[in-house]
Parts: C-alpha cells; structure tokens; sequence
C-alpha cells in the first residue's frame, strides 16, 4: 500500500526490480522500486526515498540502520544539527514562534511549507481561512487553514516564514509511525544549502549564495 497526503484510500502497490536507474551522473543496476497502481497527481511521474542514498557511491557514506534515537543528546560538532531518520524520512527539530518546539519533516518533494492542524491549535497559533487545495499521493485535501505569522528557528537559522499552510497531519503521522508537527518544503529548502551526514546522524543547513 502506497500512503501520503490526501484523504483517498492508500493505493494498491506492488514491488519490482529494475535493471538499470540512472539520476543524473549517478546509475543504478537491479534496483527495487514500488510501483502505484494508479495515477498518482503530484507534479512528478515518482518519488526518490532516502533509501536511495544508503546506497556506497562517492560522496556518500551512510549506514544500514536507523538513528532515530529521540533522547540522544545534542552533541553535533559547530554548525551542525542532529539529525533524525525514521525509515525513509530524515527530521530535524525545530523552534515555532520562539516557545514551542516541533519535530518537522524535510521533504524536497513539498511545494509548501506546513504545520499540523492539531501543533497549530496546541500552541494557540492564529489562522485564517484558506482556498488552498492540497494534492499527495492518495488524492487531495481541501480543509486546510493559514496559520498566520509563523517563525520557525532550527539548526540555528531563524526564519520569518509568514502565513503556513496547516492541514490534519494525522493520516499522515499514522503512515510514517511518528507524530510530526509540521514539513520543511521547498519554498523554504530553496533558499539553503543542505549538508546530511548520514554515517554520523548530523545535517547542515546553509544559506545559499547568490
């Protein structure tokens, strides 16, 4: 079963073994891959999981398991942050409004950045209606709110996002098996340079130079 935003049923899903998978300059022989058994209307014809990059290829070291450990202490060397793997989802912790602290998903693949229906009420965010219709892989998602005046500080970069777009993450934390506050997209991500660690569990977040 494939899950992700939207409020359809998860689509039926099946596994198969491609020969050869190129991204870039990088290739791929005999790779698994999970195949949707419907259009899925996201912008994209697929989805790369950071299960890609566990992969040895130059520039690249990254270890088998997973070091989603949430009490771990923050011992990341300067300018680093700890990051958090769970699966195929890489999450780091984040700052709202200076008060209340998130665990927020880093997905390339967000047109948007979001919040949480249930993160938002809990910490007495103001909202405002929103027309904004979300689309994912199992289908759209028409009740969402603006969560107005948003500042987000992680990995020690403060940023005044403004109005985010909230919506009920609950399906969505059901999938992943972890309850996430929130979503690092690439109206964000757009404007930093990101360095993951993956051996070590660390992620650098830099701003981009023009």
């Amino acid at each position: 079963m494939s899950k992700g935003i939207g409020t359809d049923p998860a689509a039926e899903s099946h596994e198969l073994l491609a020969e050869h998978l190129a991204i870039g300059k990088l290739e791929y022989q005999n790779v698994r891959m999970r195949i949707v058994d419907r259009t899925v209307r996201v912008g994209a014809d697929g989805l790369i999981g950071a299960d890609v990059f566990l992969e040895p290829h130059p520039g690249l070291d990254a270890p088998p398991e997973c070091f989603c450990d949430y009490d771990a202490p923050l011992s990341a060397p300067a300018g680093w942050t700890r990051a958090i793997r769970s699966g195929n989802h890489l999450f780091t912790m984040a700052r709202v409004n200076d008060q209340h602290s998130a665990m927020v998903l880093i997905d390339s693949g967000a047109t948007l950045d979001l919040l949480s229906k249930r993160f938002v009420k809990g910490a007495k965010i103001g909202t405002s209606a929103s027309n904004i219709v979300l689309q994912g892989v199992q289908g759209k998602v028409a009740d969402t709110e603006l969560a107005r005046e948003v500042a987000l500080l992680f990995a020690g970069l403060k940023y005044p996002v403004g109005d985010m777009v909230s919506f009920d993450m609950d399906r969505l934390c059901s999938s992943m098996g972890v309850e996430i506050s929130g979503v690092l997209g690439m109206p964000l991500l757009l404007q930093l340079t990101l360095t993951i660690d993956y051996r070590n569990g660390f992620m650098r977040f830099a701003h981009e130079k023009n």
